[in-house]
């Protein structure tokens, strides 16, 4: 077995300390795959553009510099359900790269630490917070289901992986602005 930990396990806005309007969650940015500047910044990933569209104004962590003061000021973090894996050698490259795959992070094999206090610690420090999940319908086994379990309610969001075929684009950004400004 092969411990993977997280690629922003030691970046100081891994755990957002800001105000936060708005949390997505997502699943594991592993240490071993393409550097990105923050969550979510692979170029083929769509969260920065939904996010976009619900904002009505161009967030993404590949801008520059303002990206972090804008993320604070229109008070959006993101975390991840997972701070580290450790997983079978020989699976070590599909955790890694091979398209970021959640059927194979969530393998019962897998031996997951979630971040799941974490991220309810950070909740409960901002009540009004809005939870945001990334997974779709996600690939969990019964342990993760569990550990979800855990969590607040959270609306069903498609999943903004290019890799989710299944919903056009159109009705992602139609779905997630509706969610983003439910109730405001």
């Amino acid at each position: 077995m092969i411990e993977i930990r997280h690629q922003f396990e030691t970046k100081d806005w891994f755990i957002p300390d800001w105000k936060l309007k708005v949390l997505i969650l997502g699943t594991f940015n592993p240490q071993c795959g393409d550097t990105v500047d923050y969550f979510y910044g692979r170029k083929k990933n769509q969260l920065w553009s939904l996010v976009s569209q619900c904002l009505g104004k161009e967030l993404h962590p590949n801008q520059g510099g303002d990206f972090f003061t804008m993320l604070r000021e229109e008070g959006i973090g993101c975390m991840d359900l997972v701070r580290s894996i450790r997983v079978p050698d020989e699976i070590k490259d599909e955790i890694c790269g091979k398209g970021y795959s959640d059927q194979m992070l969530f393998r019962e094999t897998n031996q997951r630490t979630y971040m799941t206090d974490e991220i309810l610690e950070v909740i409960e420090k901002n009540p009004d917070v809005r939870v945001l999940p990334t997974w779709g319908k996600g690939s969990f086994k019964k342990k993760d289901k569990l550990e979800l379990s855990r969590m607040p309610e959270l609306p069903f969001l498609h999943s903004p992986s290019p890799a989710s075929r299944q919903v056009k684009y159109d009705e992602k950004c139609r779905q997630w602005y509706d969610v983003w400004h439910q109730g405001r």
